[in-house]
């Protein structure tokens, strides 16, 4: 990944996205993700979230608006999906994106109409999830 980190991956212009917000029970991957997306991309620090109850109760009523959610799966008491499902029925604009090592959690989210990032993923594979639609 460090060669990748030396060249330019995209410019805060060519993002289809101004503020992320990341659900993660890891706060190492909190931190990596949110030195990724200030350093590197250029953008507003992200909202941070440890748990599903947490990021749907900012949401819905503490009035974080992301544009693009970053989701892990496993997450303690309600899972990415459990989640993901309740944000979307409430607020459809924001992009969701499941970002987990476990594999079979990809059909599920694909059908429910979320994106899906394995992990690891490069920082190429980060900015090809957060800009496209």
């Amino acid at each position: 990944m460090s060669e990748e980190l030396q060249a330019p991956i995209a410019r805060k212009s060519t993002l289809k996205c101004e503020k992320v917000a990341i659900v993660d029970d890891d706060p190492m991957i909190c931190t990596s993700l949110s030195k990724l997306i200030v350093g590197h991309l250029g953008m507003r620090h992200p909202a941070i979230a440890h748990a599903g109850e947490e990021i749907v109760d900012s949401v819905l009523n503490d009035g974080l608006s992301p544009d693009v959610i970053v989701m892990d799966y496993r997450l303690p008491n309600m899972n990415g999906i459990e989640a993901s499902k309740i944000i979307a029925a409430s607020r459809p604009e924001i992009r969701i994106i499941l970002a987990t090592s476990d594999a079979s959690a990809k059909e599920l989210a694909v059908s429910e109409g979320f994106g899906f990032l394995q992990k690891p993923f490069s920082l190429r594979g980060f900015v090809d999830a957060l800009t496209s639609k």
